[in-house]
């Protein structure tokens, strides 16, 4: 999805942060830590991994080659040590981390009160490790970020997590990416959305949740007003499940962000996509990117875009050709709303360049446009950047 997550999400460590990144080997962090002054531990307790670490807000061990519960032992003495008490931000993407480990994590977070955000994707976490974060998150009350994506917590560890999360209010950030859910994960998500009042951002993609799961997710949408961002990418959801995820976005009034890329989406799916924008006054981003519009499905959003408040928009690889480019550049000029607009590699050639020339000095609102990855020649291309002269961004191929 091509928009600014640290801007959309807000994970970004805050300015004043000291940041800790632990990017050797094991054997080398602790041959340097022989070598250390004594004045440079805050902690006896503490393993040489952490030896220079002070004041740390922001602690990265991601794929650091260390893994098993040797890694959570070292963190869950760090956090007890003064050096750990003031962390915010611990990151263990790609440790390797099994379901000991895990349970080591999670017991030491139980009564932190500082740690915010909490990354432990692509790691070895199924079941019995989503149990002990279940269990750490029914009594942790400080963390607002949890990055799951990439495990195997599977149907049994989603419903886990969700019933902790019932009585949860700190939580707000769930990524629950490439978990193998199934639609009837996503059930179990969407009747954990209809009681949630603190999840904003939810990220689901590639989880093969099928129409099924789509539908499911949708009907939660009519009873939760929180969430704000949502990603539905990667997940074989066709016209069917897009009808029913636009059916709730005629109501919805709280979704700011929707990601649908990558599905199997087609011209009728877009038609009642696009048919709910015109009813929205919510969703700002919307991405459609690497489904199969075609130029009549892209005919129809831009229909739907016209009068909408939709500000991003990602329609990349939609396999729309001239046709298409010439209904979405002309959709520029009416639109009041779309301040960047993603449009690459759909197929494009001279004929569909010429509709952007003619419409790009027309805009009122577009700042951004990536159009690459299209057949244009090198006359259009020229002609493309200076009617994008006035844009704050905008990419084509190079002249050549």
């Amino acid at each position: 999805f091509a928009f600014n997550e640290e801007e959309v999400l807000g994970v970004s460590p805050p300015d004043d942060a000291a940041v800790v990144v632990v990017a050797t080997a094991p054997e080398e962090c602790a041959a340097s830590a022989e070598a250390a002054p004594e004045s440079g531990r805050q902690d006896e307790g503490c393993s040489p991994l952490l030896a220079y670490v002070h004041d740390a807000r922001v602690l990265d061990l991601s794929y650091c080659g260390i893994f098993g519960p040797k890694i959570g032992q070292l963190v869950a003495e760090f956090l007890q040590s003064d050096a750990g008490r003031e962390l915010t931000h611990l990151d263990f993407t790609g440790d390797c981390l099994n379901s000991e480990a895990t349970a080591v994590i999670a017991t030491s977070l139980k009564d932190n009160a500082t740690v915010t955000y909490l990354n432990m994707a692509n790691n070895c976490i199924s079941v019995d490790g989503a149990v002990q974060i279940a269990a750490c998150l029914q009594v942790n009350t400080a963390l607002a970020r949890l990055d799951l994506s990439g495990n195997s917590i599977g149907v049994e560890g989603v419903r886990h997590l969700t019933e902790s999360l019932v009585t949860n209010k700190a939580l707000t950030y769930l990524n629950l990416s490439y978990n193998s859910l199934g639609a009837a994960g996503a059930d179990i998500v969407a009747n954990f959305l209809k009681k949630s009042a603190n999840i904003t951002h939810l990220d689901v993609e590639g989880n093969r949740i099928g129409d099924e799961g789509a539908k499911c997710i949708a009907c939660c949408l009519d009873e939760n007003n929180t969430l704000t961002d949502l990603n539905m990418s990667h997940n074989n959801i066709c016209d069917t499940g897009a009808g029913n995820l636009a059916e709730s976005l005629r109501r919805c009034q709280s979704l700011t962000q929707l990601d649908l890329s990558h599905n199997k989406i087609g011209a009728k799916g877009a038609a009642f996509i696009a048919d709910s924008l015109k009813v929205n006054s919510a969703l700002t981003h919307l991405s459609l990117s690497a489904n199969p519009l075609g130029a009549e499905g892209v005919c129809d959003v831009a229909g739907g875009l016209v009068n909408s408040v939709v500000t991003h928009v990602n329609l990349s690889s939609v396999d729309c050709g001239d046709e298409g480019a010439k209904h979405i550049a002309g959709c520029l000029q009416a639109n009041e709303a779309v301040s960047v607009l993603f449009f690459c590699d759909n197929g494009f050639g001279d004929e569909g360049a010429q509709w952007f020339v003619e419409n790009l000095p027309k805009t009122a609102t577009l700042q951004r446009l990536y159009i690459t990855g299209n057949h244009v020649s090198k006359e259009s291309k020229r002609a493309l950047k200076e009617a994008a002269m006035s844009l704050v961004a905008f990419e084509c191929d190079d002249l050549h």
